[in-house]
């Protein structure tokens, strides 16, 4: 009886450890901002995900779409570029400063067009408007330099643009023909654009296109309009393709919880100048991470993590790990799991016996609510 109470005391201690924690943190997000406003919690719809070397650029919601700050540890989170309310999923590419493009630009999608916000986030404008285009659905740079260091957008009735910096669109191709009854589960949902590294064997310099409705990954050859069809990913929805940099952390947004799923440098070791492929998993039993390696004129797929629970994954970025050298992230959750747990969000099972660690960083956090209006 004696060692029940002690550990009714003990259970009972913890719990108003924890709540005094989570109040603590609540009042800390609160107090971070001098504005007098109203203030909402993060707890869905986090979908664009961007560093921009010192911090996020992040969106949430769906039908008002405003733009955030995070903070890399998840403790701060404030408001940005309050003149811009998107709808559906809006994400922002942040220029390097090349071909004309204001170095610390971003250029987030929004309907038919693509806003132009200056770094501080007080200039919203109209950058292009695509000739043709429904509803862009997402945008990303040539970081390469094969293609001119352009913008590339895509749009979701499977347009294809390279755009310069004064703004003029050029097709590049209509990605709908690959819309086919085999294929066609959710719809054709182009949302994934990278540039592969001319490290890439005979396909460095292509640009990578995912079809998430579909289930294919296309490469594109630079300054071409040939579009390859490389692989076809069966009852899978390849959502993100992205360059893998050395020493780098992958964060990666989840859409229904509203968290940042961590995922470690040492992960991708093996894998740096290689493509990642992120799976929505909204629809399937897992959300998976894929690498994809030259081999001649075509690619090897290598999965390297399933995540089940549908994780519904939607933006992410890596991260240089030296950014996090001397950070505090008391709400950076670390769980190393080797087996599946019944009811957790998520699961990684990796193939090779190998670990995943992912750490969850929820974004409990308060912001100002959704002000300002389109430029």
């Amino acid at each position: 009886m004696k060692s029940l109470k002690r550990l009714g005391i003990l259970a009972a201690t913890l719990t108003l450890f924890l709540l005094s924690t989570v109040a603590q943190t609540g009042q800390l997000a609160a107090s971070s901002s001098a504005l007098d406003a109203n203030y909402v919690t993060i707890d869905k719809g986090l979908t664009g995900m961007t560093w921009d070397g010192k911090e996020f650029i992040a969106s949430y919601g769906i039908s008002n779409v405003p733009l955030i700050n995070v903070s890399l540890d998840g403790q701060k989170v404030t408001p940005f570029a309050p003149k811009f309310v998107g709808k559906d999923e809006c994400y922002a590419a942040v220029s390097q400063g090349k071909a004309g493009f204001p170095a610390g630009y971003l250029y987030v999608n929004f309907d038919p067009s693509i806003y132009q916000i200056d770094p501080t986030g007080s200039a919203v404008t109209v950058f292009s408007t695509p000739p043709g285009s429904n509803r862009i659905a997402y945008v990303a740079f040539d970081t390469v330099g094969s293609w001119g260091y352009v913008l590339f957008a895509l749009d979701d009735n499977g347009l294809l643009w390279s755009i310069k910096s004064d703004g003029t669109a050029k097709v590049l191709g209509n990605l709908s023909i690959f819309a086919n009854a085999q294929s066609n589960r959710n719809g054709l949902k182009p949302e994934g654009i990278a540039v592969a590294p001319q490290s890439f064997g005979a396909l460095g310099g292509y640009l990578f296109v995912t079809l998430e409705g579909a289930g294919r990954i296309l490469a594109i050859p630079p300054n071409d309009t040939k579009v390859i069809p490389l692989a076809f990913m069966a009852n899978e929805e390849p959502e993100r393709i992205l360059q893998i940099p050395a020493a780098s952390d992958l964060y990666v947004a989840e859409f229904d919880t509203g968290a940042r799923v961590r995922v470690p440098a040492a992960n991708f070791t093996n894998f740096v100048g290689s493509l990642l492929v992120i799976t929505e998993g909204e629809n399937e039993p897992f959300g998976s991470f894929t690498v994809l390696q030259p081999a001649g004129s075509n690619i090897t797929m290598t999965r390297i993590g399933n995540v089940t629970g549908r994780p519904h994954y939607e933006g992410a970025s890596f991260v240089p790990a030296s950014a996090s050298a001397g950070t505090q992230t008391t709400s950076l959750i670390e769980t190393p799991i080797a087996t599946p747990i019944a009811g957790a969000v998520s699961t990684p099972v990796l193939v090779g016996g190998a670990v995943l660690i992912v750490a969850v960083v929820v974004l409990a956090v308060f912001l100002i609510s959704r002000r300002g209006s389109k430029s």
